[in-house]
Formats: C-alpha cells, structure tokens, sequence
C-alpha cells in the first residue's frame, strides 16, 4: 500500500483542482493542486527525489504560513463553521481554507518526501 500513495495523492489532488472552479480565484488554486498532483504522480514514478519534494512543501509551509492573521481572525470570532457552505460570505472562511489547502499540500509531499529517501 505505502508503495501506491503517490499515485493516491495524485489523484486526490487532481480532484482538489477539479472542485475549485466555483473558488473567487480559482486559477490560482488549480494550478497550484495540480502542480501537487503531478510532483505526486512523479513520486510514484520514482522520477522525483525527496529533496525537491521537501522543498516544494517548504514552499508550501511558507505559503501556509502567510494566512496566520486569518488564523487569528478566525479566533476572534470563536472559531466559527468553514465547511458549512460551499460559497463563503465572509473573507475569513476562505482564508482559512486556503491556509488548510496548502498545509495539506505540505503535508502531502513531506510524507512522500519521508517515503522517498531510500530511491
């Protein structure tokens, strides 16, 4: 199984892309989960080394690390619901998912990162 989450990650965050049309901005966050997706689909390949996918999920982390204010803010308002609606009426809720997206992302490539050292 852990030989195949490469291809697993690739296709979950080909979906991620696929569901992002209907985003304020979605080119942004298609490129972005596709850019995943493949880096993914590229581990499994064994055509990628632990090194580029540790520093793209740097990259990443830095990225997640930007929306810390949104963070905050949603404190401030006690942590309302983010899953809620699919449309988000405040700028905090989209925030917020933004920042979890690219942690996910991060997540992602330095497990795949973790599991590729040996190639």
């Amino acid at each position: 199984m852990k030989k195949q989450i490469g291809l697993i990650f690739a296709i979950i965050f080909f979906l991620f892309a696929a569901v992002q049309y209907n985003d304020p901005d979605p080119w942004v966050w298609i490129v972005i989960y596709m850019i995943v997706s493949v880096i993914c689909l590229l581990q499994w390949l064994g055509k990628t080394k632990a090194k580029v996918l540790f520093f793209l999920a740097f990259i990443l982390l830095l990225g997640a690390l930007t929306y810390v204010p949104a963070l905050f803010d949603w404190g401030q308002k006690g942590f309302p619901n983010i899953a809620g609606k699919m449309k988000t009426t405040e700028m905090h809720i989209e925030l917020v998912r933004e920042s979890f997206g690219l942690l996910i992302c991060a997540l992602a490539l330095s497990y795949l990162g973790r599991f590729s050292r040996g190639r």
